[in-house]
C-alpha cells in the first residue's frame, strides 16, 4: 500500500503528472442545418450533401467535419459520412467550434457555399472543455440549370 501512495509523489518529482480524472475535449453538434428548400418551390428538401469542408483555414475530411474526433459531449445527429461527402438528413447537427466553409448541394438545386463561425470558449470545470454557441442554418437554394430549363420549356 505504501508504494501506491508514493506513485503520485514520484511522478510529480520527476516532472510528470498523474492522469487527470477531469474530461477534456471539444463539444460537438455546433452546426445545425434545420431546413432546406429550393426558391419558388413549396416542398422542403429532406437531404443535403456537404463537401469541401474547410475548418479554421484547413481542409478536413468528412469524418473530421462531423466533430466526433476529440468530442467531449454534444449531439451529432442526422449526419453520415458517404465517400467524399457528408449526407445530412434534415435536421442534422455536426461540427465543433471553429470557422467553417463548405459546399452544400441537393438534387435539383444549384450548389452553394456556406460560411459559419462558432467562436470557442472554455466551458469551465477542471478538464478544459471547449464549447461554443450553436449556429442554426436554413438553406434556400436556387434551382440548378437543368431544372430551370425544364421549367422554362413548359
Amino acid at each position: 500500500m505504501r508504494i501506491l501512495l508514493l506513485i503520485p509523489f514520484v511522478l510529480v518529482s520527476c516532472g510528470l503528472q498523474a492522469p487527470s480524472t477531469c474530461p477534456a475535449g471539444i463539444v460537438t453538434g455546433m452546426i445545425s442545418i434545420e431546413s432546406a428548400r429550393i426558391a419558388g418551390a413549396n416542398a422542403s428538401l429532406p437531404t443535403v450533401y456537404i463537401r469541401n469542408v474547410v475548418k479554421d483555414g484547413q481542409p478536413v475530411t468528412p469524418l473530421q467535419a462531423t466533430g466526433l474526433e476529440g468530442s467531449a459531449g454534444g449531439t451529432v445527429s442526422g449526419i453520415r459520412v458517404e465517400a467524399d461527402r457528408l449526407v445530412c438528413d434534415l435536421a442534422c447537427r455536426f461540427g465543433q467550434p471553429g470557422r467553417y466553409t463548405f459546399d452544400v448541394s441537393a438534387p435539383g438545386a444549384a450548389a452553394q457555399s456556406v460560411a459559419v463561425n462558432i467562436p470557442g470558449r472554455n466551458a469551465g470545470g477542471c478538464g478544459g472543455i471547449t464549447t461554443g454557441t450553436p449556429v442554426t442554418v436554413n438553406l434556400t437554394f436556387q434551382p440548378d440549370q437543368a431544372s430551370r430549363a425544364v421549367r422554362d420549356s413548359n
